[in-house]
């Protein structure tokens, strides 16, 4: 079983945002959110939910993950099969197979949150790995199961072009204010300069 917690901190309501690709289906998807040294309080505010930041270019881009369904309550998306997500073996990638189940469930709760005024992250994910491939492509779908309060349950799973699972399990996302995550940011700054005031 593979069980990660995507973000180190989550003991408050925040980690690293992750929503999924680009919705229409004929062109490869990319993961958005702000570099490491990006001030929450500056990452990019969408006009709308149809468009929200996302990008051809970081993980999902270079995975080639093309999403094919997107709503708020699921979402599917195909990551062809090629040398660059296989390990030594010639398998696909467990880490890459985990990369498409998480892109499909933050696209589908970046969805579910006012855009100019909410983030959706990806704070954990349970997955088994049940079966491995060597061609083709992986089909993820992620699909909610349930709500609880800010944060989002997510049924995953990935098939292979026979239709069979490859990996399954849940994924929980979590909705942040943007107000929340430019305070702790100051907070954050403010021990930082604190701390170097001290001799």
């Amino acid at each position: 079983m593979t069980s990660t917690d995507t973000h180190p901190d989550t003991a408050a309501p925040t980690g690293d945002p992750r929503p999924g690709a680009d919705p229409r289906p004929v062109a490869p998807a990319g993961t958005p959110g702000a570099p490491a040294t990006q001030a929450p309080d500056d990452l990019p505010v969408p006009a709308s939910n149809e468009a929200v930041a996302y990008f051809d270019d970081g993980m999902v881009g270079l995975l080639g993950i093309r999403i094919l369904e997107a709503t708020p309550d699921r979402c599917e998306a195909v990551m062809p099969i090629t040398p660059a997500i296989q390990q030594p073996f010639g398998f696909v990638h467990g880490g890459a197979t985990l990369t498409l189940l998480e892109t499909v469930g933050s696209r589908a709760a970046a969805l579910r949150v006012d855009p100019a005024t909410e983030v959706a992250f990806g704070i954990h994910m349970d997955v088994r790995h049940r079966k491995s491939g060597k061609a083709g492509q992986v089909r993820g779908v992620a699909e909610l199961d349930h709500v609880e309060g800010s944060r989002q349950v997510w049924a995953v799973a990935a098939y292979d072009d026979e239709g069979d699972v490859m990996s399954s399990g849940t994924f929980e996302t979590k909705i942040v204010t943007r107000a929340y995550l430019a305070e702790k940011q100051r907070r954050r700054e403010a021990a930082r300069e604190a701390g170097a005031d001290q001799p």
